[in-house]
């Protein structure tokens, strides 16, 4: 049997291991940059757990005066322990989600701004590659976020003891962090189609006005090549055939041709579009 007033002193017992792994929060003094970065670290660990409830367990035997020595205390203090540790270790393993996870869609955002400050022709495939990479990588962040929110949202709703106030925060915290990822990567998706869109029409515009230089020189040599093809046929009757100044006039007269049509097409503004 129990000897007397056992079960308050495990219920004390209980109740002081179950708090003992937030004294970390000295830490907090030093400056809030070293509290997050030291929080929940040794004092949470589950490979420490053991030490930790024979420590506790040894102190709160010392503390209370029980009489039957730590191994009273002791699978109170790790049952507490085990409690406390369990739930902040789903918090922290559900909030590295979004914390790992928000540098890189800040990442793919920065690329997108940095292809839309080099649009220019004569990086077209460059940018086109960098474009469909992140766009990619945005559908696949997207997939892996959207269950992800909806399992936050859903454990930090759940019903029990086993989670606290401060866990459940944390919970939510990281679901609307999830949730302001996926509006990003929306956006990021948008923007990733619309500056494609943008690069397809600046290759459109650089093919034709490649294509007009192409019909600008044909229309010049079309002319000529008849006139050229015409008067190179090896037949009898060709006009001022055998005249001495007869391939100067030709030679002059393809010069003029082809001047009349340059000139044309520059009055016409062909070669500024």
């Amino acid at each position: 049997d129990a000897p007397p007033r056992s079960t308050p002193r495990r219920v004390a017992a209980g109740f002081l291991a179950c708090a003992a792994p937030d004294l970390d929060f000295v830490v907090g003094f030093l400056g809030p940059v070293e509290y997050l970065l030291n929080h929940r670290g040794v004092t949470h660990s589950l490979v420490l757990l053991p030490a930790w409830s024979l420590l506790l367990s040894w102190i709160l035997a010392k503390l209370l005066r029980e009489p039957r020595g730590w191994r009273a205390f002791y699978g109170v203090a790790a049952l507490a322990l085990f409690s406390h540790i369990v739930g902040d270790l789903i918090t922290s393993f559900a909030t590295a989600i979004t914390q790992d996870l928000d540098p890189d869609v800040a990442n793919l955002g920065d690329e997108l701004d940095a292809c839309e400050e080099q649009l220019d022709a004569t990086q077209i495939f460059a940018l086109r590659r960098t474009v469909s990479r992140v766009r990619s990588t945005a559908i696949g962040y997207k997939r892996f976020l959207s269950p992800q929110r909806a399992a936050l949202e859903k454990l930090a709703s759940l019903p029990g003891d086993w989670l606290d106030d401060d866990d459940r925060l944390h919970l939510a915290g990281a679901a609307d962090r999830a949730a302001r990822m996926a509006e990003e990567l929306d956006a990021i998706r948008e923007r990733a189609a619309l500056l494609h869109e943008w690069l397809s029409d600046l290759r459109a515009e650089q093919i034709d006005s490649r294509s007009l230089i192409i019909a600008i020189v044909a229309m010049v040599f079309l002319p000529l090549t008849f006139i050229t093809g015409l008067y190179g046929m090896n037949v009898e009757g060709l006009p001022y055939a055998k005249a001495p100044w007869a391939f100067d006039a030709i030679l002059g007269g393809c010069a003029v041709i082809a001047a009349g049509i340059v000139i044309y097409f520059v009055q016409r503004h062909w070669f500024e579009r």
